[in-house]
């Protein structure tokens, strides 16, 4: 009986292992194309805090199984940059609004740092990105408590808009060919 079992197990184990991942579907949006796995939704509007539709965002969001609460999110803006402020200014204004937050460092295009936001979504640490140009202010936050893809979501995201390009020195490019922390 023993032996019958485990032949089974060896004739079915080249098919368990073939089946296919859950694969991520790339999304493009007005400024940005995305790789969002299974479970991944996101929507984008201008006009955030005024009717200007130079501030953009982005958002990208994960919820749990009963659709009420977001289990992890990407939360990215595009806005207009006031003039003479720098990526490293708006990073360190940033930090001094969230509890906890490190002290924002460089990292290639980025101002990165940690802390927690002020937000009612989602409870917990973030990572916060920003880029500047005289023109415009990138601002991405990422909260994922319990690792549901947020990192990989990150590291797929391409400058589809030509203000996203122009910030982030880039022309059509890969995931591959740039570094986002």
């Amino acid at each position: 009986m023993i032996r019958s079992l485990f032949f089974c197990f060896l004739l079915f184990l080249p098919l368990m292992l073939s089946l296919p991942e859950a694969s991520a579907q790339e999304r493009t949006f007005s400024q940005f194309r995305v790789d969002l796995p299974e479970g991944w939704d996101g929507s984008e509007r201008t006009g955030i805090s005024s009717r200007d539709s130079n501030e953009y965002m982005l958002f990208l969001g994960k919820k749990d199984a009963q659709e009420e609460n977001y289990l992890a999110y990407l939360s990215i803006y595009l806005l207009p940059n006031k003039p003479g402020k720098n990526a490293e200014q708006s990073a360190k204004t940033l930090a001094s609004q969230q509890a906890d937050a490190t002290e924002p460092v460089a990292q290639g295009p980025f101002w990165v740092f940690t802390g927690n936001p002020r937000d009612k979504i989602l409870k917990g640490q973030a990572q916060t990105l920003v880029a500047a140009n005289a023109e415009d202010l990138l601002i991405i936050i990422v909260k994922d408590p319990a690792n549901q893809g947020a990192q990989a979501i990150l590291q797929s995201l391409v400058p589809a808009g030509e203000r996203t390009k122009k910030l982030l020195g880039q022309s059509e490019t890969t995931p591959e060919s740039r570094e986002i922390p």
